[in-house]
């Protein structure tokens, strides 16, 4: 019976509530594009009755987005994004290993990245460096509805020839949240065109009995500039997978490419407290066995 309870465990019996919380981040990320706080011409293909927030949560919803791409934008752009070296600065100032870094309170971000008011600026990220950037992997855990696999190749692109890398982009959510997004993205040219080369949608519906047959919902591949000596390569992988099977998880990810001695950004965008406290720590403690790696919370 004990390890009955373990196993039941694994699978939060909220998971129903968690998965709305998806929707309820989306309309409200959707409420601050409306009012010019960030742009994102994707993010609408998500949401079906766009809704007002209130000014507060817009602004804090502004914040939070950001951030995360602020990070995200200096782990692609930088040579070397966990070392200080003559090339550059880097995203950690601390040793290769994995760092957990807290998005920052309203206040601590608005001084660090002197936000002072909403702009309907095109730019999703702020400019890249423009320099060979090598490989490097992000990971979503928890990704829902989020629009970066969308936004990373148009801001890549504006680069030019200057840019030569290959970025790898996996997202993982429940599979009823991955299955959803895989339909939005095939049934919207607008998402797919983002792609220049892009596999079928691969959708496990599972027999009756709620048996899972395999945890891939979307693949695609793309090139820009391929036949030039400078270029970049995308991938973006679609994966639906309860975060605290660590199995499957880290199997999946091996499975589709995932390279574990690359620089890798792990982003749990306020998933971790949706998770109890042992899984929790478990995902945290895998990623801190990769050797060059940081975990965004």
């Amino acid at each position: 019976m004990k390890k009955e309870r373990v196993a039941e465990a694994h699978i939060p019996s909220n998971a129903g509530q968690v998965q709305g919380t998806n929707d309820e981040s989306t309309t409200s990320k959707r409420s601050a594009i409306r009012k010019d706080y960030f742009s994102d011409p994707f993010l609408r293909y998500f949401v079906s009755r766009p809704t007002t927030r209130s000014a507060l949560i817009n602004r804090g919803y502004y914040l939070r987005v950001a951030v995360v791409r602020h990070l995200l934008s200096r782990f692609l752009s930088l040579s070397s994004p966990f070392h200080s070296d003559s090339t550059g600065p880097s995203l950690l100032s601390s040793p290769p290993t994995t760092q957990v870094i807290d998005l920052p309170t309203p206040s601590q971000t608005a001084s660090s990245l002197a936000i002072s008011s909403p702009s309907s600026s095109s730019k999703y990220f702020p400019p890249l460096d423009e320099h060979k950037c090598g490989s490097r992997q992000v990971v979503s855990l928890g990704a829902g509805f989020d629009t970066g696999p969308f936004l990373v190749p148009s801001t890549i692109s504006e680069i030019g020839d200057a840019c030569t890398c290959s970025i790898s982009y996996f997202e993982i959510d429940f599979r009823g949240v991955a299955q959803r997004k895989a339909h939005s993205i095939a049934c919207t040219p607008a998402l797919v065109g983002c792609f220049e080369k892009w596999s079928s949608v691969k959708s496990e519906e599972g027999n009756n009995n709620g048996d899972e047959e395999g945890p891939c919902f979307f693949e695609a591949e793309g090139w820009e500039n391929k036949q030039s000596s400078s270029s970049f390569r995308y991938r973006y992988v679609l994966l639906g997978i309860d975060l605290t099977d660590l199995f499957l998880l880290e199997e999946s990810l091996l499975s589709k490419g995932f390279d574990k001695s690359l620089p890798t950004l792990f982003q749990a965008e306020c998933v971790l407290n949706y998770i109890a406290p042992k899984p929790a720590s478990a995902l945290i403690a895998w990623t801190a066995a990769l050797p060059q790696c940081a975990f965004v919370r």
